[in-house]
């Protein structure tokens, strides 16, 4: 009868019904999703709301937001009691955002996130066990270690015990089932992950540290409002999760199903990104080519413009598009041949900090092509035209023309890339004149052959 119950995709109605067949009642079940705003159970009221917060939290508070969900969003479970009267037999389990003075924090600043997970229970079912805590913290946001040691705080109290607040240990995984950080607690004498164990009236609370890499607009953000969520299956993926902290809370008293509440994470600021660029094309002398900026902003989107300069000169923008694109094509003028140091620079935009990096990249020399004309030649006298081209340059140097080893003529280019060679001591006959452009700083040199008929 119980697993036929406990199908893949159970709701919580089923799940809570299943616990009231357990209880040796078929009296009305329900489950509910509200925002905080609406009065928790008891154990909530008279245990966690008014508890201290541990010393090491020492002036935090409620971090506050502009929904009104500092608390997030709750989720509990109701079954039947024994004697058939409906009664919060199960449990009930919120997160929330603390930070000093109840202040909202700054881009790159720690606070805490707290869980409360509290358990009702009945005289037919004194005590429940959580196995899993899984958080699935938002894109750009980082559950914080200081040098691999876990800040967490915990404590399982109730309204007529105070909470003995312990830094663990704990066990920290990744990935979790929904892809967040497993955090289960670790009985250092067995060295084995041990379940939490809560009796009637009993709140398991954690603190985890958290810090933001880029601005955190909460509950103005996108809601987790998955279809397996919301049917005990756990958190939804962090990408459809916006701005939210989602907790997934894994107990036994619901069969394996999972409470996953949810809360809204504000950070102001601006988020210092890292830009990385790289050539996009070759390079060569005379040719514009392009730069590939990538603005790495944790998540958050890069509007502004990207410059690139060769000293103090501009050589090259664009703009960054706020529809998500973080990469940009930059086209650049045509630069000098040789090894060129280029800074590529990020403006920065309301949310993100400007950036600026070095991009060193190796300018090939312009390949010329070169066309020849002999005039005619008597008495080993005579000229030879020559007009050297290179896309984007005005060529310079020296046309040399050789009739075999010997030179007979040389002459510089000019302007316009034409050149008239006199040419003297051509033997008579029939010959083959090379004739040679010697390049010059931003141009390869280039031969052509040919051939004449010197009488």
């Amino acid at each position: 009868m119980l697993m036929s119950l406990l199908s893949p995709r159970r709701t919580l109605a089923a799940v809570t019904l299943a616990a009231a067949v357990c209880a040796g009642t078929f009296a009305p079940a329900q489950a509910e999703e509200t925002p905080a705003s609406s009065s928790p159970p008891p154990a909530i009221v008279s245990a966690a709301d008014d508890v201290p917060l541990p010393p090491q939290l020492e002036g935090y508070e409620l971090a506050p937001d502009a929904s009104g969900y500092s608390w997030g969003t709750r989720e509990q479970d109701f079954i039947a009691s024994c004697l058939g009267v409906p009664s919060p037999v199960g449990g009930h389990a919120r997160v929330g955002q603390f930070y000093k003075d109840g202040r909202t924090p700054k881009v790159g600043d720690l606070f805490y996130a707290r869980l409360d997970v509290s358990y009702t229970g009945s005289s037919c079912m004194p005590h429940t066990e959580i196995g899993v805590t899984e958080w699935v913290n938002p894109v750009g946001t980082d559950l914080y270690a200081d040098d691999g040691d876990w800040q967490i705080l915990g404590a399982i109290y109730s309204s007529t015990r105070d909470p003995q607040w312990s830094n663990g240990p704990w066990w920290i995984s990744n990935p979790g089932p929904h892809g967040g950080t497993k955090i289960q607690n670790y009985d250092k004498a067995t060295q084995k992950v041990v379940n939490w164990e809560l009796r009637q009236g009993e709140v398991l609370t954690l603190f985890v540290p958290v810090r933001a890499l880029r601005p955190l607009i909460g509950a103005g953000s996108a809601r987790p409002w998955c279809t397996w969520r919301t049917q005990g299956d756990g958190p939804c993926p962090r990408t459809q999760a916006g701005d939210h902290l989602q907790v997934g809370v894994q107990t036994t008293h619901r069969f394996g199903d999972w409470y996953a509440p949810y809360v809204g994470l504000f950070a102001s600021g601006s988020v210092s990104p890292t830009l990385s660029a790289r050539a996009a094309t070759t390079f060569s002398a005379g040719r514009a080519g392009a730069v590939t900026a990538t603005v790495n902003a944790q998540g958050a989107a890069a509007a502004g413009t990207v410059t690139v300069r060769r000293g103090a000169s501009v050589v090259g923008s664009a703009r960054l598009s706020a529809a998500g694109r973080n990469s940009v094509r930059v086209p650049v003028r045509a630069l000098p041949a040789g090894a060129q140091s280029l800074t590529v620079s990020y403006s920065g935009s309301s949310t993100v900090k400007g950036r600026s990096t070095t991009l060193r990249v190796n300018v090939a020399k312009a390949r010329a092509s070169v066309a020849a004309k002999a005039g005619r030649i008597r008495k080993g006298k005579g000229t030879v035209g020559a007009t050297v081209r290179a896309p984007g340059l005005r060529p310079t140097g020296t046309v040399v023309v050789r009739a075999g080893r010997k030179v007979v003529g040389r002459a510089k280019v000019g302007g316009s890339g034409r050149v008239s060679v006199r040419v003297k001591g051509v033997p008579r006959g029939t010959r083959r004149l090379t004739v040679a452009y010697g390049g010059s700083s931003q141009v390869v040199g280039r031969t052509v052959t040919l051939k004449v008929r010197a009488s």
